[in-house]
């Protein structure tokens, strides 16, 4: 990154009085240095705005929010205590999916469909009752469980 120049035209080095394209790795280097870097400010955003929410309703009032609470996990803090993925927010969206149909194929069968249809409309509310934080940590180690077996 040091010896780079980033230009309209792309990436360049510096060799003497003469600038040159970047080797192809040293290109690639960059540009997922760069990406990286950028997913990872993104991630601190997010994670700082999910922490604050009383001083940012608009963020909690969002459409996307407010479908990630729903979720038994909704969080990417909270799904790194479950299994360790760096707290990579991109690596928590893929996994939605795959937690959306553990919940349905595997909780939901050992919650009953009241039971789970309760647990779902109080994660919806803006307060949630109290005794349903009191069952999560254990719905939360079911999709772990069963996370590890696919």
């Amino acid at each position: 990154m040091i010896n780079a120049l980033i230009t309209d035209s792309g990436f360049k080095r510096t060799k003497s009085a003469n600038v040159k394209s970047l080797f192809k790795y040293q290109e690639h280097n960059l540009k997922n240095y760069l990406c990286n870097s950028g997913f990872n400010g993104l991630d601190m955003v997010l994670q700082f705005l999910e922490l604050n929410l009383a001083d940012f309703k608009e963020f909690e009032d969002s459409p996307a929010f407010s479908l990630m609470k729903t979720y038994f996990v909704p969080t990417t803090y909270i799904f790194n205590d479950i299994y360790f993925i760096n707290n990579s927010r991109l690596t928590f969206l893929r996994m939605k999916p795959h937690l959306q149909l553990l919940e349905e194929t595997e909780i939901l069968p050992i919650l009953g469909p009241e039971t789970y249809s309760y647990l779902k409309e109080e994660l919806s509310k803006p307060e949630p009752d109290a005794k349903i934080y009191k069952i999560l940590p254990y719905i939360r180690k079911r999709l772990y469980s069963s996370h590890r077996r696919c």
